[in-house]
């Protein structure tokens, strides 16, 4: 299920699928400048590790070449992460 999703004020980057996560443990947290990127993350089913699920910009930045360059470079980052 990753993959790129448009809501009304987001553009969310699904890096792992949301089902791999225990569901009462999700967080949104703002990292950067405020209120631009913030990661989704919670509790691996598998291994109870914290991992990004997804990265949220907000839409009205979406499209500024700087803040494009830092979600490839977020995005990149927590994939990397890996799911052990």
């Amino acid at each position: 299920m990753p993959g790129v999703d448009i809501t009304k004020n987001y553009e969310r980057h699904r890096i792992r699928d949301p089902a791999l996560f225990d569901k009462s443990t999700f967080r949104t947290i703002d990292i950067g400048s405020p209120g631009i990127h913030k990661l989704v993350r919670a509790k691996l089913k598998k291994t109870g590790e914290y991992r990004t699920q997804s990265v949220i910009v907000e839409l009205k930045h979406a499209k500024d070449p700087e803040v494009k360059k830092q979600t490839a470079q977020i995005v990149k980052i927590e994939k990397e992460a890996g799911d052990y």
